[in-house]
């Protein structure tokens, strides 16, 4: 709904697409046997989307039988190209691709495998539709898609993928219910606050321009290795905050500072898969389950950052269930008044993104996931269409890859003048430097903001996945990201009885844990618990590596840990958790 209410032209072209490159030589008809594989598993890939009226409805399409009949691929052999050529044709061909989707007759997904020769190799393109996609799926898309191809290629019938998660149908029917229930509506009073009517717009240096996709300009900056450590392990233990509230809290103050309002307006974007309504697990399923809320924070006068800072993680720890009520009440709710005064209302101009792994490092990760995908050095081609709306006057996206804090600020030329963009960047970059200093030298103590959440701070070693208080606590080592979210589910395999608490691994490639290693690393998590539960506990992580070198000082001398849990990536609970004595 939020789609079709932002875009109005070429609402075909609005995707999502990964290019990659691979080693040896596919074979077509295995791989679109493999394609065929994913759309059948995938349901959300396999959805088409119809006008009717005013609205728009979506509809599944029946799974075909064979799934080679249905798959979306198309061979190019570039063999015949001349090397200096090919990368010329592979982005003219690709660039056709991203605008070949269409959303009532499909296919929502297209598959291009570019074959440049027994020594060159190839490439392979996948282009989703933003509607059936999200960063999330892209893993398991291409994870999914290796898995299959390697089952055909060795003579399996029938490919084996993991067992589903949630479905996208039935995620989309417990936001239906969610819509409907009562927690929904004691969130109304919040969303519409009066204090949302005062928000000020942001200057613009051009007032009538197009704000289109084709007049997108972007500029990108970076704290050094050394400052994302202390911002990353420091300030977030200092502070007891989260990366995230960090970066905020700076935006806030930078665009406060541009507009002169204290009042500041921000949409902040989330994967949207945390597990805030009824018991649904979506760790494998593949879907758009990307949630933005606007959020007001009001920003206080001469005060030092360390104050403006718990004050800011507050507000922004007041918004219910990160978020997600907003979208639900703004277009399922149904509720006619309430939609009227949220439309009514102020709209947030700036984006705001930040993931452990976004573009560059996620591509990382998938690779490391697929190892016969690579990374490739050709353009995939505009994801959106040139005449699509820009949702937004500024965006900014934040990742950390490579030991560095890099930010990426999008604009429209038509809009503002880079040097504009160019100084409020540099102004950010500024602020959030003063504020990683200000840490350092008021030595300001762990308990800072502790009160603000009853939720563990970022940094903390244990975190739990269930009630506390449970008898036997289940250690969680989990991979560099940080993120619980794909333990959740192992969790509740495990009795009612046993506490779940995951170790949090951080950034192993920031110094100072980058140079020591996971068992150093783990080992120190490992040791920080002890003592603090007296029963036995287990431990568990989805690299057993990290879990075994943690369970080493947790067992040495009489330890707590009876029990380590290896778990690996992509694991079916039920049958496939190794359990060690």
């Amino acid at each position: 709904q939020w789609f079709f209410a932002q875009q109005s032209e070429d609402l075909h072209h609005w995707n999502q697409a990964t290019l990659v490159s691979v080693s040896g030589r596919l074979q077509p008809e295995l791989l679109k046997a493999a394609v065929g594989v994913l759309l059948r598993h995938h349901d959300a890939l396999r959805l088409r989307f119809r006008r009717e009226g005013e609205s728009w409805k979506a509809h599944y399409t029946a799974v075909s039988s064979p799934p080679m009949s249905i798959a979306p691929l198309t061979v190019h052999d570039l063999s015949g190209v001349a090397v200096a050529e090919q990368r010329g044709e592979i982005e003219r061909l690709a660039t056709a691709a991203q605008s070949s989707l269409n959303l009532s007759e499909g296919p929502l997904l297209r598959v291009h495998y570019y074959d440049l020769g027994v020594e060159q190799g190839g490439r392979l393109l996948l282009v989703v539709h933003h509607l059936v996609v999200d960063i999330v799926s892209w893993s398991i898309l291409l994870d999914h898609l290796q898995h299959a191809y390697e089952q055909l290629e060795h003579g399996a019938k029938e490919v084996q993928l993991p067992h589903k998660t949630t479905s996208y149908q039935q995620w989309a029917e417990v936001l239906q219910e969610y819509a409907e229930s009562l927690p929904l509506l004691a969130q109304i009073d919040y969303w519409l606050d009066d204090k949302r009517l005062a928000v000020a717009s942001l200057p613009t240096d051009f007032s009538d321009g197009d704000n289109l996709e084709s007049t997108t300009r972007q500029l990108s900056m970076s704290l050094e290795a050394e400052e994302t450590r202390k911002l990353v392990f420091e300030v977030s233990k200092a502070g007891n905050v989260q990366v995230n509230e960090v970066l905020l809290a700076v935006l806030a103050e930078t665009l406060s500072q541009w507009t002169g309002d204290k009042h500041v307006l921000i949409d902040v974007e989330g994967h949207g898969r945390e597990e805030t309504i009824d018991e649904v697990d979506l760790t494998r399923t593949v879907g758009w389950f990307t949630t933005i809320h606007p959020v007001l924070l009001t920003l206080e006068d001469d005060t030092s950052w360390e104050e403006r800072l718990r004050t800011l993680t507050k507000q922004l720890r007041a918004v219910p269930k990160r978020g997600i009520g907003y979208g639900v009440l703004r277009y399922l709710s149904g509720k006619k008044d309430v939609v009227e005064r949220l439309e009514s209302l102020p709209q947030a101009e700036v984006l705001f993104n930040y993931g452990r792994f976004v573009e560059g490092p996620e591509q990382e990760r998938v690779e490391q996931r697929a190892p016969q995908f690579g990374p490739a050095g050709e353009s995939a081609g505009p994801a959106h269409s040139a005449r699509a709306r820009r949702t937004h006057l500024l965006e900014v996206n934040a990742s950390i890859g490579g030991q560095q804090l890099f930010v990426r600020w999008s604009f429209s030329d038509r809009r503002h003048e880079r040097a504009t963009v160019e100084k409020l960047a540099y102004e950010f970059l500024n602020e959030l430097r003063n504020l990683i200093a200000s840490f350092q030298a008021s030595e300001v103590s762990t308990g800072a903001i502790a009160q603000l959440s009853d939720e563990p701070p970022f940094w903390a070693p244990l975190v739990p996945l269930q009630q506390r208080g449970s008898k036997a606590p289940f250690f969680c080592v989990h991979p560099a990201g940080g993120s619980v979210l794909p333990l959740v589910d192992l969790a509740r395999q495990i009795r009612n009885n046993r506490g779940h608490h995951p170790v949090q691994y951080g950034l192993a490639q920031v110094p100072p844990f980058g140079q020591h290693g996971a068992r150093r690393v783990t080992g120190r998590h490992a040791g920080g618990h002890q003592g603090a539960e007296p029963d036995p506990g287990r431990l568990a992580g989805e690299a057993g590596q990290r879990g075994l070198h943690a369970s080493n000082p947790l067992t040495a001398d009489g330890g707590d840990a009876a029990v380590a849990a290896l778990v690996d990536q992509e694991v079916d609970v039920g049958a496939r958790v190794a359990l060690v004595e």
